[in-house]
């Protein structure tokens, strides 16, 4: 039997000034069953959907420059008002996947 499902996977980087390379501080992965799941937990995660506009690309081919689009990236900045800390940049990189799972039986392989 084949299911399929979309999953959210949000790598969260940040860094204290726009001058500092972002350091990766959490990855988090979501599954939600329909496209409109997938929207709405972006909206809640991050107060609003976000927009989408900043792409990200898998290199393809290095020597000829070609990509391919895998996802965007958010940016904001953030605070941590329980602990009063300092301000940080934080740039979330988000992919969305339809992912296709079959189950199969050992005997099959």
């Amino acid at each position: 039997m084949e299911r399929k499902y979309y999953k959210i996977h949000i790598v969260e980087t940040g860094r204290y000034s726009l001058r500092e390379k972002a350091e990766n501080y959490n990855e988090e992965s979501k599954i939600c069953v329909t496209p409109e799941e997938v929207k709405e937990y972006l909206k809640n995660h991050y107060g609003r959907l976000p927009n989408g506009k900043n792409k990200v690309y898998m290199d393809v081919d290095v020597a000829e420059g070609l990509g391919e689009e895998i996802g965007f990236t958010h940016s904001f900045w953030n605070r941590d008002i329980s602990h009063n800390s300092k301000p940080w940049y934080q740039t979330d990189w988000i992919e969305i996947s339809l992912v296709t799972e079959e189950s199969i039986l050992l005997k099959q392989l």
